[in-house]
């Protein structure tokens, strides 16, 4: 009896984690083709010359709070709904407190905008405000999402 090849599919795929090289006269990094010699450039979702297509993707995971007890979001102190992390706390997928940021890495502060933060007569304020960008103070959040009533910093935020 022969061997029937009628269950392998009639072709397969390989993959390969593509070169990266850093061009020195721009300083751009450039991503190069794994299969191929001499190796040329590759674009995402685009088909090279050798049928090569690099495909990125971003991945991030998404926890279901009904099933993790004690999960509360570090924006609006609720839990429930659908959560990802973020730095060590969690929050909501949708946005639930619109106007409330979460900062992704700490702003700089500067003593410029503590000074600006503090001047008295709103005339004042709004006037400096209006060049430097508006002077916001930096709240300290525990990992359960309380405030501690602790400010860390000023910076000014520009639009």
């Amino acid at each position: 009896m022969s061997k029937s090849n009628a269950t392998k599919p009639p072709y397969t795929k390989r993959t390969g984690i593509p070169k990266i090289v850093k061009d020195k006269a721009s300083g751009n990094v450039m991503l190069l083709c794994p299969f191929c010699t001499p190796a040329h450039s590759l674009t995402p979702n685009a088909p090279a010359a050798c049928g090569t297509v690099l495909i990125l993707t971003a991945e991030q995971t998404v926890i279901r709070a009904k099933y993790e007890k004690k999960l509360v979001c570090v924006k609006c102190g609720k839990g429930g709904g659908e959560m990802v992390m973020r730095q060590n706390a969690f929050v909501h997928l949708n946005d639930c407190m619109p106007g409330v940021a979460f900062l992704t890495e700490p702003p700089k502060f500067t003593f410029a905008a503590a000074f600006v933060n503090g001047l008295k007569p709103a005339f004042f304020k709004k006037t400096v405000e209006f060049f430097t960008g508006r002077a916001v103070a930096v709240d300290e959040v525990a990992p359960n999402g309380t405030r501690t009533g602790m400010v860390l910093g000023y910076f000014f935020q520009r639009k």
